[in-house]
């Protein structure tokens, strides 16, 4: 960097819940990046294994490392949320207490974020899969490289980027080659899990999720990712820069990556639907603060209900939100479109719920003749669809 700009700060969170087994081998993986100008903040989740022993003997006092231990368990989720009021970093990446990161990690990641033509929410990159032992079972997570290879080179030639101190040509070439955007309009689960995502906070507090209670089960990945995505595309790296431990105690990784098979514990199937669900009330929730064009609601919505794990729209907290934003949605992009938007994904009497919820007084009564009057012609258009079809 030249002249008075100074390369960002990264902010590490590691996590833990009774890893002491593994949480050495990611804080000591934090150690020896090639990126040095960072925080890493390790939040002990109430752990009763000895993980606070192993915690401290693996920073070894180092400044750069802070230890916050929890009385309770708040869930991955939670806890990165309670981190976020902490955190001085520009960008962050959320390490999983049994993965580690290869020592390329952050100045690949950060590269990546300075020098794109598409500036993006976060950058996702390619993770080996190693066993509890750490022995690599898999190239990484191919449904992820398949995607990448639909998207668009993402860097900047190199003479029209500030290159990092810890960076060179060599290597900043291989990280163009590798680096490709993915629009927002792309469906599907386009990356690598946790620990290979590196988010910008400024949107991690901008869509940060109002919970009744600190305690959020679930992962960072399936809350962030899809908003996001939904919102700003991804720049996604095909280079292995992480490792993603599979020792089957981990929710999300009964088995390696394999085409047709199911890699995660069925419990975890509602752990994702519920991260969906508050990803969705969230998105609801702070339609007035949404910081994009609020023409895209629908289809910011559309996107995000289409990677996780949630039926669209069908949930009673769902309704509720909408319930909440009815008039503000009103408002914005008069009634008429409301009731045709939600109709498309709900049944009738959801909508009609919403509607009567979500209005008050002798305006209910309009609302009620609207709602009948489009969903009537929505039922006639889709019967007439299906005759001529």
């Amino acid at each position: 960097m030249q002249y008075f700009v100074r390369e960002p700060r990264v902010s590490v969170v590691i996590v833990n819940w009774n890893y002491a087994r593994y949480v050495a081998d990611a804080i000591r993986s934090v150690k020896h990046q090639t990126y040095q100008n960072f925080e890493c903040l390790v939040i002990d989740n109430g752990s009763s294994d000895g993980s606070a022993a192993a915690i401290a003997d693996a920073i070894g006092g180092d400044p750069q490392f802070a230890v916050h231990q929890l009385p309770g368990n708040l869930g991955h989720l939670g806890a990165a949320l309670w981190s976020l009021d902490r955190l001085q970093g520009e960008f962050v990446t959320f390490l999983d207490a049994d993965d580690v990161l290869f020592p390329g990690y952050l100045l690949n990641h950060l590269q990546a974020h300075l020098s794109t033509d598409w500036p993006t929410g976060f950058t996702s990159s390619a993770c080996f899969e190693v066993n509890a032992a750490g022995m690599q079972l898999t190239a990484g997570f191919c449904f992820a490289h398949h995607h990448w290879r639909n998207g668009a080179p993402a860097l900047r030639p190199m003479e029209r980027i500030g290159l990092l101190e810890a960076t060179d040509a060599a290597a900043y070439s291989a990280l163009a080659e590798a680096t490709r955007y993915l629009p927002a309009d792309a469906r599907g689960w386009l990356w690598s899990p946790g620990s290979s995502n590196m988010f910008r906070r400024a949107l991690l507090e901008r869509f940060r999720p109002h919970v009744a209670s600190p305690a959020v089960f679930g992962g960072v990945d399936g809350f962030y990712l899809p908003i996001l995505h939904a919102v700003t595309g991804s720049n996604v790296i095909d280079l292995p820069l992480s490792a993603y431990r599979l020792h089957g105690e981990n929710d999300h990784s009964g088995l390696p990556a394999l085409v047709g098979v199911r890699t995660g514990h069925a419990k975890v199937e509602a752990q994702s639907a519920a991260v969906s669900r508050l990803a969705l009330v969230s998105l609801i929730d702070g339609f007035d603060n949404l910081p994009t064009d609020k023409e895209r609601f629908w289809t910011i919505l559309e996107v995000a209900v289409s990677i996780g794990a949630l039926a669209p729209f069908n949930d009673a907290g769902i309704k509720a939100a909408f319930a909440r934003q009815y008039p503000a949605l009103s408002r914005y992009f008069g009634e008429r479109r409301v009731i045709r938007e939600l109709r498309r994904w709900m049944t009738f009497r959801d909508l009609l719920e919403i509607a009567l919820r979500g209005r008050k007084g002798p305006q209910r009564f309009a609302t009620v003749r609207r709602t009948l009057v489009i969903a009537t012609r929505h039922h006639v258009r889709r019967a007439l669809g299906k005759a001529l079809g």
